[in-house]
């Protein structure tokens, strides 16, 4: 049984996709969720391997399941890196939200627990005689903290911290910032509310620390919504020798699909 588990727990850190069909054995996934998947694992791979931020955006249209995919994503991020710590910024409080719970709930299944039991602390509790989740730090509907020991006792910042688009991020810090369906009917229609959304990734952007990766999934509005302006920013690789300009790479990595 032991055996078992363990060939489990490795198959899902190494896999995204496997993970995913383990913690939702009932659920339906399609060849464009593997595909999506796999392009979000090659992202943090490559940003863990390199030391450099690998931006993945998806831009996937509505009710494909692009928002649920980039919540179980993040999960097996914080799985397979316990001291991640994580901004998840949506269009609103109630989405963001949202997601964190989906987020709880994989730490909280049966699954997870059985594959990876060091994520959450339980305890027995002597009056109901059951195990019980027993936080070791704050555990609220907008931030949360895993209790595995390779998280550092002197990190500060939560594991996730679900923020919205009219959020402060003043004081945040984080490995990874997910950017969820930022772009909406309502923020689309007019130039202001457009030049607002643009604000809130240029806010999040400029606090992003050395080797930070940023993720974000959404549905195209227009050509020239937040997604637009996006696609094209790019940087310059500098040699360290000469300080010549040896390349331009584009910031983002881009998943499409229509």
């Amino acid at each position: 049984m032991q055996a078992e588990i363990k060939q489990y727990r490795e198959e899902c850190l190494n896999d995204l996709f496997t993970y995913a069909q383990v913690m939702f054995p009932k659920r339906y996934f399609g060849d464009l969720h593997r595909d999506l998947f796999s392009f979000f694992q090659k992202s943090l791979e490559g940003a863990m391997e390199t030391g450099e931020g690998h931006n993945a955006g998806a831009l996937v249209p509505r009710d494909h399941q692009k928002s649920f995919c980039i919540a179980v994503t993040v999960s097996w991020a914080i799985t397979k890196y316990p001291w991640f710590t994580v901004a998840y910024v949506s269009s609103n409080p109630t989405l963001s939200e949202r997601q964190l719970t989906v987020i709880k709930n994989i730490f909280h299944s049966d699954y997870h627990r059985e594959l990876f039991p060091e994520m959450l602390n339980y305890e027995f509790n002597a009056r109901t005689k059951e195990i019980e989740h027993r936080p070791k730090s704050a555990y609220t509907k907008t931030e949360f903290s895993v209790d595995h020991p390779d998280r550092p006792k002197s990190e500060k910042d939560p594991t996730i911290s679900a923020t919205s688009a009219k959020s402060t991020n003043t004081g945040s810090h984080f490995k990874v910032c997910v950017f969820d369906d930022l772009v909406t009917n309502e923020n689309y229609r007019s130039a202001s509310e457009r030049e607002d959304i643009r604000e809130v990734y240029q806010s999040f952007a400029s606090i992003a620390t050395t080797g930070s990766i940023m993720w974000l999934v959404g549905t195209r509005y227009g050509d020239n919504d937040l997604y637009a302006s996006l696609k094209e920013k790019s940087y310059d690789v500098i040699s360290d020798e000469t300080g010549e300009v040896l390349e331009t790479k584009p910031l983002w990595n881009w998943f499409e699909r229509v």
